[in-house]
């Protein structure tokens, strides 16, 4: 039993010395790292949309085994709001050397509801060693003014304009009551907001909020009723919104309307207000 417990304690310790040659590069690989400063991209970093950041790496042989650098790839992909991949790009360049720098300027257009992309940069050298390095970046969707524009409903005889775009339709004015009936077209919701609504939402998020909450919480409404059409002039601060069925929004700010009597040709009327 003895002779046996030498000849183990003699087989680790050859073992031992055999895994520590002085010669064995226990992390063989080239190095990569992230460039950092000035409007650079660092993991974990949220960047507006539209907005332009830097993206760089610096690439390197092995400070042991001087291997030359061989292949750089640059892998991009894009998420939406719930982590579902919506968009990517892979690009490799052929290098050669001992050194590489990737240095670009990037920037996310014309994209809606992305949520965070990752950058995962990888440099190979001529012994097909590896080194890779990640960037994680939260992309956030900056409120954006809305633009105020000009409103003008038309109509005389069977000449009606202007309602279309908004998903209504001007079903008649009834002389018992002298209002014209602006009623939402199949498949669009209508809802009445007030003035103060009007003045609150000055942006796209405050907008997507007003109309999440009318659809969540508010009855809608079956017509516009409120334009006299009898009157020459007559002013409004009314307030009323569509949801299309594609989901499209428009909130109108009805201001005025104008009526010329044509006689026996008929009222020509005029609306007029802002939508945004």
């Amino acid at each position: 039993m003895k002779k046996l417990a030498l000849a183990l304690v003699c087989l680790v310790s050859v073992a031992f010395f055999a895994s520590c040659d002085p010669n064995e590069i226990l992390n063989p690989e080239p190095t990569l790292a992230v460039v950092t400063g000035e409007n650079y991209a660092y993991d974990g970093m949220t960047i507006d949309l539209n907005t332009d950041f830097k993206v760089g790496f610096r690439a390197a042989s092995n400070t042991q085994t001087l291997k030359e650098l061989s292949k750089f790839n640059l892998s991009v992909k894009l998420f939406d709001l719930e982590n579902t991949e919506i968009g990517s790009s892979d690009t490799t360049y052929n290098i050669s050397g001992n050194e590489f720098s990737y240095d670009e300027t990037w920037a996310f257009t014309n994209i809606d509801l992305i949520g965070k992309a990752v950058f995962t940069a990888t440099v190979t050298d001529v012994d097909a060693k590896v080194k890779t390095v990640v960037l994680n970046m939260n992309i956030n969707q900056p409120a954006l003014p809305l633009e105020v524009r000009d409103l003008r409903w038309y109509r005389w005889g069977n000449t009606i304009e202007g309602l279309d775009e908004f998903g209504l339709r001007w079903a008649g004015n009834y002389q018992r009551d002298y209002y014209a009936k602006i009623e939402p077209q199949d498949g669009v919701k209508l809802f009445a907001f007030t003035a103060e609504d009007w003045a609150n939402v000055v942006t796209d998020v405050d907008k997507a909020e007003l109309f999440a909450n009318a659809i969540e919480s508010q009855h809608t409404i079956d017509n516009y009723f409120n334009i006299n059409v009898t009157q020459g002039t007559m002013t409004y601060n009314d307030v009323i919104g569509t949801v299309l069925a594609d989901g499209t929004c428009h909130l109108m700010h009805i201001v005025k309307s104008t009526t010329v009597n044509h006689g026996a040709q008929g009222a020509e009327i005029t609306i007029n207000g802002e939508a945004k």
